[in-house]
């Protein structure tokens, strides 16, 4: 058994958002990334395309899934589903930060 402690862990910051790898191949615990993002208020999650499924588990907030384009909303606790070729992404609508753990099969690729 491997325990992961979540302090020690690299976060990748960028305007409005923190995202921590907590589990993946980079911690030697499996081919399925985890992340955990916090997206702060009036900020959003950037805009992916998935390679496989994904997964998004919010933990806290309320906010908008753009999926292809199409919002839908959401409010916690929730799971956010992502077939695999499409682009998303998730806008915070709340007035707090919102928190979720993303579960993926795959690559994320970045979308423009």
């Amino acid at each position: 058994m491997l325990i992961v402690r979540h302090a020690l862990l690299q976060t990748h910051t960028s305007p409005g958002r923190r995202s921590t790898l907590i589990a993946g191949p980079a911690c030697l615990a499996g081919v399925m990334p985890v992340w955990m993002h916090e997206i702060e208020p009036e900020s959003c999650s950037p805009s992916t395309k998935a390679c496989g499924e994904q997964t998004a588990i919010v933990l806290s907030g309320t906010g908008k899934l753009l999926l292809d384009g199409a919002p839908q909303r959401f409010t916690s606790p929730c799971t956010l589903c992502v077939p695999a070729g499409y682009i998303w992404h998730v806008v915070n609508q709340d007035n707090v930060a919102m928190r979720l753990l993303a579960i993926g099969a795959g690559e994320l690729v970045e979308a423009l």
